[in-house]
């Protein structure tokens, strides 16, 4: 009869886990932040060209400009997440959803593309704070999705 042997390798991660040097995670995310910090006013000019962006689209309303509202709306998402923008975040992440959902049933509403974009322009003025105004602007979004996803009345 044989008898079993482990034979136990390691992997070249575990070999490198295992070196000295590196970093510790705190300052690890300290550098990441002071990095990212460097490029917040870059950031905030393009999320401020792609909101002129959306209120130039939902001021024209053409028909052929339902699917650039999604794009440019997500793009300023995906850019917004990276930056404390708080409240403009839910607020781009909203329109993001309605839009995807009123693509997708047919059943555009520009007046609902033009609230979004008229709230995201008062957050963003308003310092993107998380305050009892910002607050109340996206109670009236999640209130107007329901409107239109469910046919309850604004508000309620």
């Amino acid at each position: 009869m044989s008898a079993v042997r482990k034979i136990h390798r390691r992997s070249p991660l575990a070999k490198k886990m295992s070196e000295p040097g590196g970093i510790m995670v705190e300052e690890a995310l300290s550098r990441a932040e002071v990095g990212l910090a460097g490029h917040r006013d870059e950031a905030m000019a393009t999320i401020r060209q792609r909101l002129a962006r959306l209120e130039f689209l939902a001021s024209g309303r053409q028909a052929e400009t339902t699917q650039e509202v999604y794009v440019v709306a997500e793009a300023m998402l995906d850019l917004a997440g990276f930056f404390d923008t708080g409240p403009l975040h839910a607020a781009v992440s909203s329109l993001c959803d309605i839009t995807d959902y009123m693509l997708h049933v047919k059943r555009w509403n520009w007046e609902a593309v033009t609230l979004h974009v008229t709230a995201m322009r008062l957050i963003l003025e308003g310092g993107c704070r998380d305050d009892e105004a910002s607050r109340t602007l996206l109670s009236g979004l999640v209130s107007l999705d329901g409107h239109l996803r469910h046919g309850r009345p604004a508000g309620g």
